[in-house]
């Protein structure tokens, strides 16, 4: 197996990126979750505890897009900075899944319950659409506690790696090509009447298009729309949130709108994707410390758009 589709092998490479490596690691996943948060909030404000040699606070502020509105205290900035990055979200989506539900409750809001019970029982499957945002990783497991069964479509399976075993999560790993892989799949589980959860904006595949992404042209990939299209399932956006003070918000968006049929596909396919990348939008200019540092780096690779008009 390639060593970047081997979840093993690609945690390694990420901690060794981070300027750390699996023991240390291994001992953060089994520190109780406010120890980590205290861990993670000395690192905010510069006062590196002699403990934490996993967490590395990146300069971020200075790549946020001109156009989105600068925070107003740095320190709640990089306390939010380091709890979405991806050593601490391997963190979450450790401690989350040995939660109970009482501490499950006390530490993670649910917005949009009612919505969620009214598609559940809709009698159609539903596309839980999620976003590299946020500490994003966490709203498959926060789904799963919540008593929802669903396939996700991943380039990378961290589930065992990281020791967690749930049973509401079917993970499918795509090893080559995202797009005819996932669709198959997709298609398969949805006309079965299963759920299933992938992201809108992942960087495989080949049947994207580039939308003006506050001034720069970044590619969104179709396949969500494709299938919800084809398979008639019901696409429901999702985002994590996390603030300063490590409380979590999962929140359960209404479906996005149906396109009018008469139109051609590739209409329909744009019409539906671009509810989607306002949505995006719109998360990046409410919360704009919740934009993952690798989010904002790539940002910044992203090519120009020289008449951007309205972002």
């Amino acid at each position: 197996m390639n060593n970047w589709k081997d979840p093993a092998k690609r945690l390694e490479r990420i901690l060794h990126d981070e300027g750390t490596s699996l023991e240390p690691f291994q001992q953060f996943l089994e520190l109780p979750f406010d120890e980590a948060v205290a861990m993670a909030q000395s690192v905010a404000t510069g006062n590196k505890p002699s403990n934490s040699n996993v967490l590395k606070l990146k300069p971020t502020v200075d790549f946020l897009p001109k156009t989105i509105k600068r925070v107003t205290s740095i320190q709640h900035w990089n306390c939010c900075q380091l709890y979405v990055d991806r050593v601490f979200q391997f963190y979450l989506m450790s401690a989350i899944d040995r939660m109970n539900g009482r501490e499950f409750g006390s530490r993670i809001s649910v917005q949009g319950r009612a919505v969620l019970g009214q598609l559940l029982t809709s009698g159609k499957p539903l596309i839980f659409l999620n976003s590299h945002f946020g500490p994003g990783q966490i709203a498959q497991i926060c789904l799963a506690k919540m008593g929802v069964s669903f396939t996700t479509l991943s380039a990378r399976n961290f589930y065992e790696v990281l020791g967690i075993e749930n049973p509401a999560i079917d993970v499918f790993q795509l090893f080559s090509s995202f797009d005819v892989k996932a669709i198959a799949r997709g298609l398969e589980d949805l006309n079965a009447g299963k759920h299933i959860h992938l992201t809108g904006d992942g960087r495989s595949g080949s049947s994207g298009r580039n939308w003006n992404f506050f001034g720069r042209a970044r590619t969104f990939h179709q396949g969500f729309s494709y299938l919800a299209l084809k398979s008639g399932a019901i696409a429901v956006p999702i985002f994590t949130t996390i603030d300063h003070e490590a409380h979590i918000t999962l929140t359960i968006k209404p479906a996005f709108k149906v396109p009018d049929g008469q139109l051609s596909q590739s209409a329909q396919l744009k019409h539906m994707t671009g509810q989607y990348v306002k949505m995006l939008k719109n998360q990046w200019r409410k919360n704009p410390s919740n934009i993952p540092p690798r989010s904002l780096f790539k940002y910044q690779d992203l090519p120009m758009i020289r008449s951007a008009g309205k972002v």
